[in-house]
């Protein structure tokens, strides 16, 4: 199973997509989410891997050396806005550029420490929730308010059990109560 944090941009998710494929490929277990935190050379040897599978997938080589080509950059790479440029043509993030080049020797661990600290920071759009998001929540958000009602009133005519209303709301039986005691006292129109 691959597991993505949807708090990621997509470029990021894509990459971890490719990484965490090539442990399910290689048949080792990862729970990764920082394995971009400090790599070095030294560094694990299957994380390491697994970066340049993704980095090969999504960075294939001979097209990366010829958009550098055609904005200048002939040697090493040291200039972080070939970085940018690199990470917008082949949509793919910042992180994954810079261990393509340096896996393919066009730079250095030093571009590693360019890249902004705030890369990583999960964004803070979306409303404050009006609740707190505990399962009954969840579970009404996702089966829809419409969905939980006709259970709930499917429960109450004595058409199906509670076992098999919690069984399909995924929740255990002080859930169920509450998503009951919620829809009892807003009722929908």
């Amino acid at each position: 199973m691959i597991i993505l944090n949807t708090a990621y941009n997509q470029a990021a998710r894509i990459y971890t997509l490719f990484h965490e494929l090539a442990h399910v490929v290689s048949g080792t277990a990862s729970a990764c989410g920082h394995s971009l935190a400090a790599p070095n050379s030294k560094a694990d040897q299957t994380e390491r891997w697994c970066e340049r599978v993704a980095a090969e997938a999504l960075l294939p080589w001979e097209n990366v050396r010829k958009h550098l080509s055609s904005k200048g950059e002939m040697g090493t790479v040291e200039n972080f806005s070939a970085v940018i440029s690199v990470a917008r043509k082949f949509h793919v993030s910042l992180s994954a550029v810079v261990l393509r080049l340096i896996d393919c020797k066009r730079a250095s661990w030093s571009l590693w420490a360019e890249i902004p600290k705030s890369l990583d920071d999960k964004p803070s759009g979306g409303q404050v929730p009006e609740e707190p998001r505990r399962t009954p929540i969840i579970r009404l958000a996702e089966f829809g308010r419409p969905a939980a009602e006709l259970i709930v009133r499917g429960v109450e005519s004595e058409l199906i059990d509670r076992s098999q209303a919690l069984s399909y709301l995924r929740i255990d039986d002080h859930s169920y109560s509450e998503i009951r005691d919620k829809i009892v006292a807003e009722p929908s129109g």
